[in-house]
């Protein structure tokens, strides 16, 4: 979880904590409002949630499965989902986060 806390999703998500709206560049001189669902961020922040989001992540990125990571990279690429909410997280800052899970599953001897 410290892995996972310490992520800039994450980061970026706490941050939205203490706003009623925030300002989207979407093209070059475009701009829109959006208000943010305060009560989706509180959920998308509890510790439960935050674990199954990571480890749905890991077991996707370790499946190496194309339907699973056409999903991802999908996601990963709405607007919402990632630049509003952070409910995924990009390849570079998961990258701690996988690599915990991968030494935890060692550990466990759930992998090789």
């Amino acid at each position: 979880m410290d892995r996972i806390d310490a992520t800039a999703a994450v980061h970026r998500l706490r941050e939205l904590r203490s706003r009623r709206q925030i300002l989207i560049h979407m093209q070059p001189h475009r701009r829109e409002r959006f208000m943010l669902d305060q009560a989706l961020i509180r959920y998308l922040l509890e510790p439960k949630e935050l674990f199954a989001r990571a480890y749905a992540q890991y077991v996707t990125v370790r499946s190496s499965d194309l339907r699973l990571l056409t999903q991802l990279q999908e996601a990963q690429r709405d607007l919402f989902l990632w630049m509003v909410y952070h409910q995924y997280w990009n390849d570079d800052d998961f990258g701690p986060v996988l690599r915990a899970f991968d030494r935890l599953m060692r550990q466990r001897r759930w992998i090789e």
